[in-house]
């Protein structure tokens, strides 16, 4: 998100002049960037979440909005292993939260946790990511889907994709969250569904886990809920 971006989502006119305050104006004229208006500025709270929103929002034609859901192709070991179980390169993702002093990921990565924005995106492969939206004519409350993903907060991450909820996977911690605000975005898939002419390396790392195929075990992946027909790509350089 550019700086001209930020100015239209705090209700700011960039060349504006007569209708809006001089503070405004100011802001106005620091964000096309004068920066001789800087030390004139009144607002200093307002300023410093400019400036900071600038280095925490993606500098790319996304806007951040709380509830949405971001997902990526991890560079982490686990996600190899996601990816060649799911057959889908998108093995992580989170919630989208923006705070005041700007945007952040909530993500089940061991432990629950929130992760700036830019860092997320910059931790997965090449930087690449999709943010989907839940289609709004759902009315879904989408601060009380945060409110109860943020429940989880310090949870371990679960490397046995239990439906049981002392231990959490990304995709999980989603899912559940918005199941909790009245709809259920991605599928419960039985774990065999995924094992169809799997690697011999896929095979036996499920033995070093779970000792035994674990086949009735029923599991939700980042591709169910970014493919779900309640929402729609927003972003996507993926």
């Amino acid at each position: 998100m550019n700086l001209t971006q930020l100015a239209l989502a705090m209700g700011i006119t960039l060349g504006s002049s007569g209708a809006y305050s001089q503070e405004n104006n100011s802001l106005a004229r620091i964000l096309e960037g004068d920066s001789s208006e800087v030390n004139s500025f009144q607002s200093s709270s307002s300023l410093d979440y400019i400036l900071a929103a600038s280095d925490v929002f993606p500098a790319r034609d996304y806007l951040p909005e709380t509830g949405d859901i971001i997902a990526q192709r991890s560079t982490s070991l686990q996600s190899k292993f996601i990816e060649e179980v799911t057959h889908s390169s998108y093995t992580h993702m989170g919630i989208v939260v923006v705070k005041y002093d700007g945007a952040y990921v909530l993500e089940a990565v061991g432990p629950v946790k929130y992760t700036k924005l830019n860092d997320w995106i910059n931790r997965g492969y090449q930087g690449r990511y999709t943010v989907v939206r839940v289609n709004p004519d759902l009315g879904i409350d989408l601060n009380g889907v945060v409110k109860d993903a943020e429940r989880s907060l310090g949870k371990p991450y679960d490397f046995l994709f239990g439906q049981d909820d002392k231990k959490i996977y990304c995709s999980e911690l989603v899912q559940k969250s918005f199941e909790e605000g009245g709809i259920a975005l991605g599928e419960w898939q039985e774990f065999s569904q995924f094992l169809k002419n799997s690697s011999p390396q896929v095979n036996s790392e499920i033995k070093r886990r779970w000792g035994k195929v674990p086949d009735k075990q029923k599991v939700v992946t980042p591709a169910s809920i970014i493919n779900s027909p309640f929402v729609s790509v927003v972003y996507t350089d993926f």
